[in-house]
């Protein structure tokens, strides 16, 4: 496996992380490191409430660390400007939560070309139009959140963080709500995009199938 760093790779470095819960601090994660690489997918396992979503986040940059580094390539995330950070963010990481968080009032196009408007991406109607029939949602387009089934959803929410062709896709229980077939369905669009397009693939997971049709598993907790 590459040695050297890329200013693309997402590392943790001793990473600590705690939250209090009734007074007490509960850690979740306790001097943990790991370098994920563009390219590779990953699936993070572990028990509930091992600390797998917060790995994520962490990744992500949606919540600071206690103690340890977060490193976006060679840079560390705590040292960077909230303009620097949401503009890796936007370039470079495609996030799909366990809830779609899909935009109630805008239809599915619409839903995926705010996202591509808000990351600087092709938001043309072609590029638009592409990606939602390859998720197989052509036909759902203009439809409201609320008119879709569960994983439609999810492929609309897939679609909005495909749509500018992340460095990393980070999908948090991407199938846990759904049935082995569609969620089956799901995995298979993340992994042909990920090799399609050579991104990073990390999914936390506590689906079998889905850690089985990853190329490397990080346990957690």
């Amino acid at each position: 496996m590459r040695t050297t760093i890329s200013k693309y790779d997402l590392s943790l470095q001793h990473v600590t992380k705690g939250f209090e819960i009734e007074g007490d601090c509960r850690i979740i994660l306790s001097d943990f490191s790991y370098r994920f690489l563009p390219g590779i997918s990953y699936a993070i396992v572990g028990a509930s409430g091992s600390g797998k979503s917060t790995l994520l986040h962490l990744l992500a940059g949606f919540e600071a660390v206690d103690s340890g580094v977060v490193l976006w390539g060679e840079r560390s995330v705590a040292e960077l400007s909230s303009y620097e950070r949401d503009a890796f963010i936007g370039q470079h990481i495609g996030f799909v939560f366990q809830s779609h968080y899909l935009i109630a009032e805008l239809s599915v196009y619409d839903n995926v070309r705010v996202a591509a408007l808000l990351a600087g991406v092709d938001s043309s109607e072609a590029a638009i139009s592409s990606l939602l029939r390859a998720m197989c949602l052509s036909e759902h387009a203009y439809h409201l959140p609320h008119q879709l089934s569960g994983g439609q959803q999810q492929r609309a929410a897939l679609a909005r963080a495909l749509i500018k062709k992340p460095t990393f896709l980070i999908a948090d229980e991407p199938t846990g709500s759904l049935d082995a077939k569609t969620g089956g369905e799901i995995i298979e669009i993340c992994r042909f995009y990920q090799q399609e397009h050579g991104m990073g693939l990390i999914v936390a997971t506590h689906d079998r199938s889905v850690y089985e049709a990853m190329e490397v598993v990080v346990s957690v907790g």
